[in-house]
């Protein structure tokens, strides 16, 4: 029964903590679809070369800005090469270092405006030619409202993979969890009203599964008994250790999402 009431644990909250990875990865999929799916619409509607080309600056922009919010640093980080490929002037970057934590809505607000700009160019050339759609790649209605739609989009995604971010396990699951498996001098107790701080002895229910288990697998497998049960151990070790590094999808370790990658698929794509 106790074996089976661990192993639950176990894979409980691994599921958990690959559910936070797996959403993080959909989210930066579909952030990559509205970002192209931007570019598209303005490739087909701007009419102004110099407006489109700042569009795909300003989106390559915004998920580089994205990717460094959730590692928690500045667009800093990335700025010579932000710089290098043109993708920002150095007065604009200057501002944009200033709000930190902001700095992929400053960009979702550049996007809007240079699309709010093209259109006013566009109402204005085919007004000259005396018709609202006699001017090819004027903006219509319906293309505006697409392209609205895909900031929305890119807006929306970025509010929940700040969510994802900063929102982890319960901490009262957690603790429990670790005190259960691995044992901790301490384990915090979380109520509406009262916060208790109870110290519990070092030695954990996992340490007395694996002494049991030695005990009474060590009549059938004899000398054979220490090498499972180290083999257990570290695959146990493992699979907490796998849960813990998913459970922070936006991060360096190995198993982390790879949003340079991401980023660098969105300029690739764009530029194609």
């Amino acid at each position: 029964f106790f074996s089976a009431f661990v192993g639950f644990i176990l894979v409980f909250r691994t599921q958990i903590c690959y559910n936070r990875w797996w959403e993080g990865r959909c989210l930066w999929g579909t952030l990559i679809f509205a970002a192209i799916n931007l570019a598209q619409q303005g490739q087909g509607s701007f009419t102004e070369k110099e407006n489109f080309r700042r569009l795909c600056a300003l989106i390559v922009c915004f998920s580089i800005a994205c990717k460094n919010q959730l590692y928690g640093q500045s667009i800093e980080a990335d700025g010579d090469y932000l710089l290098t490929r043109g993708l920002i002037s150095k007065t604009e970057y200057e501002q944009v270092i200033k709000r930190q934590g902001w700095q992929p809505y400053y960009f979702l607000g550049a996007l809007r405006e240079i699309i709010d700009v093209d259109l006013k160019m566009s109402g204005q050339r085919a007004k000259t030619n005396n018709d609202v759609y006699s001017f090819k790649g004027s903006t219509t209605d319906a293309q505006l409202l697409m392209m609205d739609g895909a900031l929305g989009q890119m807006a929306s995604i970025i509010g929940d993979l700040i969510r994802v971010k900063a929102t982890g396990l319960p901490m009262g699951y957690d603790s429990i969890f670790y005190f259960i498996y691995l044992g901790k001098n301490e384990c915090d107790i979380h109520c509406s009203l009262l916060r208790v701080r109870i110290s519990l002895p070092y030695l954990s229910l996992g340490s007395v599964y694996f002494v049991v288990t030695t005990l009474s697998w060590a009549i059938k497998l004899q000398w054979y008994t220490p090498i499972l049960m180290s083999l257990l151990h570290l695959v146990v070790r493992c699979i907490t250790e796998l849960g813990t590094c998913l459970e922070d999808p936006f991060g360096n370790d190995i198993t982390d999402l790879p949003l340079d990658k991401f980023c660098r698929a969105i300029e690739a794509q764009i530029a194609a």
